[in-house]
C-alpha cells in the first residue's frame, strides 16, 4: 500500500478547527466555509456569517483565504519565447493577472517552477513573463489562493463581507474559503507548516552512489538533464512520477519517485550522465525496474570505449524487479553510464530510485545529499542482500530479501563546511551487497494547498497547534506539544531528540 498523504490545505483546516475556537467571532463557524452566492472582486457572500448577534465590525482584522476551485492542470509544454507560452489543455484560468504556481516542470532554461502572474491567451494557453531559451514539458499549474483582509466595519450584518485588496476573479457560489482568528493569517500558517516539516526528521533509506542524480531528487527542481538524454530517436512519454499512479507503483520498495518512459522505436531509451570510474575497479550496481509493455534492456555502458560492460539484462515482467551487476571496470575505461531501453516500438517501463553504483575493491568517497547536515542523522548502516533468482539465473532477481545490518566495513565521514558538497561518506561495498544508510531525513516543504506530505496527519496537527498557541502565550500549548511528542515517538520521528541506544555499527 502507498503511504498515506496529507495536503497542506488539510493541515491548515485541522489546525483552524482548534484555533478558531479561541476567537469568539469564529467559534460557531464551520471549516471550511463556502459562499452561498456569487460575490465581487471586493466582497464575498455567505449567510452563515450572520449567525448569532452580529455587528459591522464583527470580523474586522481577520485574514481571509479564498481557496481556488481549479484543479491542478497538467502542462504540455513551455515555448522558447519571451514571454513564454505555456500550453495546458483546459487550464481553467479566465483572465490576465491571475497568479499561478508551476511545479514539476522539467527541461526548461531557465527553470520556470514557481509563482507567476499570467496573461490569458486562450482556453489551453497563457503566457508568463519569463524569457525561455530551452522549452520544457510536464508538471502542473495551480491557481494560487487569494489572501485578503476584512475591511474596517466590513460586515453588513447578514451575509456580505467586504475585503481588500481586490482580487482578480470574483468568488463564485460555493467557493471554499477560510477566515483566520485574530493574530494569524494564511501565509503565516503556511510558513509555520513548512518550518515544522523542515524541523521534523523521519526514517529514510539512502544509498550512496556514483550515478548522477541516483535518487532522482532533481525531479523536485525541474531538472531532467541527468536522465532524458535519449540514446536515439524520441520518447513518446518521458516524465517523473512522484506518486503511486498505477497498481504496480504501489509496490515500489525504495524512494519517492521514478522515471516513466514510453518508446516509439527499438533503439530509443534513457541514460544517466556519464560518471568517472577507475579502470579495473570492481563494482556492484543495482537498479529497480518494471516493464509494463514489451521487453526492457538494462546495461552498464563503457563511455570511453563505446561498449557494454558485462552482459546486458532483459526484463519482460510488469512487477518491480532488481537488476544487479557485479563486474569489473575494463582496462582504459574512464567513465561509464547506465542505460535503459525497450526492444519493441511499444515499450513502456519505469525506473525507480535509487540507482546504485558502488565500488567493492577499495574505499571511495560519495557525496551526501544537501539535506544531510550532521552525522547524528545516521541511525544504522545496512546492506541489500541478493534476492531469489527469477526465470534466468543471473538475469534479474525478485525483491524477496530484506535489508540487513552490515557488520563491516564501517563507513567514515568527511566534513568540509566550505565545500560545494560539504558532507561525504567514505565506504567500500562488500560481496554482501550495496551498502545503505538508515538516516533521519527532514520532510519536504509544501508549495501549494494541494501539495502532499507523508508526515503523519495527527502529528502535524498537534505540532502546528502547539507552535501557534506557544506564540500566543497560551499555556494550552503544553498539552498539544505533548501530543505531538507522543505521536512523533510512535512514528519514529526526531529520534535525535529522544533517548535511543547507541549505534554499535556506525561510529558518529
Amino acid at each position: 500500500m502507498p503511504a498515506a498523504t496529507t495536503t497542506r490545505l488539510t493541515i491548515k483546516q485541522d489546525a483552524l478547527r482548534v484555533l478558531s475556537k479561541r476567537d469568539e467571532a469564529l467559534a460557531v463557524l464551520p471549516i471550511p466555509l463556502r459562499t452561498t452566492a456569487a460575490g465581487s472582486t471586493t466582497t464575498l457572500t455567505d449567510t452563515k456569517l450572520g449567525r448569532g448577534t452580529t455587528q459591522a465590525n464583527r470580523y474586522d482584522g481577520r485574514a481571509v483565504e479564498i481557496i481556488n476551485m481549479l484543479s491542478s492542470t497538467t502542462i504540455v509544454s513551455s515555448s522558447v519565447a519571451n514571454p513564454s507560452v505555456i500550453t495546458a489543455t483546459a487550464h481553467g484560468l479566465t483572465v490576465s493577472g491571475q497568479i499561478v504556481i508551476i511545479s514539476g516542470h522539467v527541461g526548461s532554461t531557465p527553470d520556470i517552477n514557481g509563482e507567476h502572474v499570467i496573461t490569458y491567451v486562450g482556453a489551453d494557453t497563457f503566457t508568463i513573463p519569463v524569457s525561455v531559451t530551452v522549452g520544457g514539458t510536464g508538471g502542473t499549474v495551480t491557481e494560487k489562493a487569494d489572501h485578503v483582509g476584512v475591511d474596517d466595519a466590513g460586515f453588513n450584518g447578514t451575509s456580505i463581507v467586504t475585503f481588500s485588496p481586490a482580487v482578480i476573479v470574483a468568488p463564485p457560489t460555493a467557493n471554499p474559503y477560510l477566515i483566520y482568528p485574530q493574530g494569524l493569517a494564511g501565509e503565516m500558517l503556511e510558513e509555520l507548516i513548512d518550518e515544522v516539516l523542515r524541523d521534523t526528521t523521519g526514517p529514510y533509506i539512502h544509498f550512496p552512489t556514483l550515478v548522477p542524480d541516483g535518487d532522482l531528487s532533481e525531479a523536485l527542481v525541474g531538472n531532467v538533464g541527468n536522465w532524458w538524454n535519449n540514446i536515439s530517436n524520441a520518447l513518446t512519454t518521458k516524465e517523473y512520477v512522484l506518486t503511486s499512479t498505477n497498481q504496480w507503483n504501489t509496490q515500489q520498495i525504495f524512494g519517492a519517485r521514478s522515471l516513466h518512459a514510453k518508446e516509439s522505436g527499438t533503439s530509443t531509451g534513457i541514460k544517466s550522465d556519464p560518471f568517472y570510474v577507475g579502470d579495473t575497479e570492481a563494482f556492484v550496481a543495482s537498479f529497480f525496474v518494471q516493464a509494463l509493455a514489451g521487453t526492457l534492456t538494462v546495461l552498464v555502458y563503457d563511455e570511453t570505449n563505446s561498449a557494454t560492460i558485462g552482459t546486458a539484462v532483459t526484463i519482460d515482467e510488469p512487477g518491480w524487479k532488481e537488476v544487479r551487476f557485479t563486474e569489473a571496470v575494463p582496462a582504459a575505461c574512464e567513465s561509464v553510464s547506465v542505460r535503459f531501453s525497450a526492444t519493441a516500438t511499444t515499450g513502456e517501463y519505469y525506473v525507480s530510485a535509487p540507482l546504485i553504483f558502488q565500488v567493492t575493491t577499495r574505499t571511495r568517497p560519495y557525496d551526501m545529499p544537501s539535506w544531510f547536515v550532521s552525522e547524528s542523522q545516521i541511525r544504522q548502516a545496512l546492506f541489500l542482500p541478493l534476492g531469489v533468482s527469477s526465470e534466468d539465473a543471473g538475469s534479474y532477481v525478485a525483491l524477496s530479501a530484506a535489508l540487513k545490518p552490515v557488520v563491516a566495513p564501517r563507513p567514515t565521514f568527511l566534513n568540509e563546511a566550505r565545500g560545494v558538497n560539504p558532507f561525504k561518506i567514505v565506504l567500500q561495498a562488500t560481496a554482501d551487497g550495496p551498502m545503505a544508510l538508515l538516516v533521519e531525513r527532514p520532510f519536504d516543504v509544501l508549495s501549494v494547498n494541494a501539495s502532499t506530505t507523508t508526515a503523519d496527519r495527527e502529528y502535524m496537527r498537534s505540532k502546528v497547534i502547539a507552535t501557534v498557541l506557544r506564540d500566543w502565550g497560551d499555556s494550552a500549548y503544553k498539552t498539544w506539544a505533548q501530543r505531538a511528542s507522543e505521536r512523533a515517538q510512535a512514528m519514529g520521528y526526531n529520534l535525535r531528540e529522544m533517548r535511543v541506544e547507541p549505534n554499535q555499527v556506525v561510529s558518529v
